[in-house]
């Protein structure tokens, strides 16, 4: 007993460590910030530039990043809101710029409320970030004082301090954060009381800093999606035995229900499937989609229960009779990717659908499901996994992650099967 005591006396020490550990505050300190107009800070046209023998024209390119930055923070009508502060996807470097650049000259160009084009706000784990903040023109200067972190929260503190000439000043700063392990985040922007000797000066207080310096924002950190290899005791279910819409190595759905009428070929449940699967029905922001299902059949059968699901004429069912053929019914809904099955792996209890995105040629919207034949079980519950593989391109292009991948693909579910 009394060692049992002393192992729980220790479980329970490296646990109330850990916590502290989480809650710590720690410092981002000035002098590993890259900074415009802000002392204490390394200036910003110090950046590196990239390697290559063309120096004097990247150096150019920087100058005219810093200045499309300044001119931009510039445009903002002084009456309106300051913009949130927001993330890039890359440390500081002089590519960093260009894109901080972009961000801040489309929002001046297409107007700064309605933020046409709206930066990221979700980020794989392993990209190392870099936090934007800013300031608008003010008499005042905007100084950095202390950048720290306690658990997810970022806190920036700055300060204003009066200038002494009738100039009005602009400042930014790239703050690194590196990568962050998965979860959501918090910016904020708290702003430190002016020094005294100012206002006894006669200088007056900034009354509102909401026009003047950026506001706070939240952010998520996700896990990228990782290869996985067949599992051990699993079938796999060839892909020539799939029914499905624009998805390679299957069947063409399409050829179950066409009809042809005065050499017109018609798709009288396939395209209702694909209606159910539009724009205008993927789930509002905050959503996700549906889990897949199963119905009973396999091929057309399969292919009517699936259509009277989508089409609600008949609700979906989580419990099947045993010996029975069911099919797996796997959709995503309208998005600027392709979405192909890479495998469908069955186990005694395990369903495991895996998929990847697909970028596009071109900037339409694709939908896409499947019809998946998995046999007959006995009694028990099956869990069905739907699984993200890496995205590529089938062009060679750059790939970039999809944050929210549940809400435009369906996701996993159980079903039960009883004699």
């Amino acid at each position: 007993m009394k060692r049992l005591s002393v192992v729980f006396g220790i479980m329970v020490g490296s646990l109330m460590v850990a916590a502290a550990s989480a809650d710590e505050t720690k410092e981002i300190p000035l002098d590993q910030i890259w900074g415009y107009n802000l002392p204490g800070t390394k200036d910003v046209s110090g950046i590196p530039l990239p390697e290559g023998i063309d120096l004097e024209r990247f150096r150019s390119e920087r100058e005219q990043s810093i200045d499309e930055i300044r001119r931009a923070l510039m445009t903002k009508p002084s009456s309106q809101r300051a913009l949130p502060g927001f993330m890039i996807s890359r440390k500081a470097d002089f590519y960093t710029m260009r894109a901080i650049a972009s961000q801040l000259r489309s929002e001046a160009r297409y107007g700064w409320m309605s933020r046409a084009h709206q930066p990221r706000r979700s980020f794989p784990s392993d990209a190392k970030l870099t936090l934007v903040f800013f300031s608008h023109p003010t008499s005042y200067y905007v100084r950095l004082r202390n950048v720290e972190r306690q658990g997810n929260t970022f806190t920036v503190h700055y300060q204003f301090e009066p200038h002494m000439t009738p100039d009005v000043t602009v400042h930014f700063a790239l703050i690194p954060l590196g990568p962050l392990p998965a979860g959501k985040y918090h910016v904020d922007f708290q702003r430190v009381p002016e020094d005294r000797k100012y206002l006894d000066a006669g200088f007056k207080l900034v009354q509102d800093a909401s026009t003047t310096v950026c506001d706070p924002f939240s952010f998520t950190i996700f896990e990228p999606p990782v290869e996985a290899p067949p599992a051990k005791d699993a079938t796999l279910i060839p892909l020539d035995q799939i029914w499905a819409n624009d998805m390679p190595g299957t069947q063409d759905v399409r050829k179950l229900d066409a009809t042809k009428a005065n050499g017109v070929t018609r798709h009288p449940m396939v395209q209702p499937i694909l209606d159910a699967l539009s724009i205008s029905k993927r789930p509002r922001e905050g959503k996700k989609a549906g889990p897949a299902f199963v119905v009973e059949g396999v091929g057309m059968e399969a292919l009517k229960n699936a259509y009277a699901v989508f089409t609600e004429q008949s609700p979906s069912t989580n419990e099947f009779p045993a010996n029975t053929d069911l099919t797996l019914v796997f959709y995503s809904y309208a998005f600027p990717r392709y979405v192909q099955i890479e495998a469908v792996e069955r186990s005694e209890n395990l369903i495991s659908v895996k998929y990847r995105f697909v970028s596009h040629l071109d900037a339409s919207s694709t939908r896409h499901f499947a019809i998946i034949p998995l046999g007959t079980f006995r009694n028990g519950t099956v869990r069905v996994v739907i699984k993200q593989l890496p995205p590529i391109s089938e062009y060679q292009g750059r790939v970039t992650f999809v944050p929210n991948p549940h809400k435009h693909v369906c996701n996993s579910f159980s079903f039960r099967v009883a004699e």
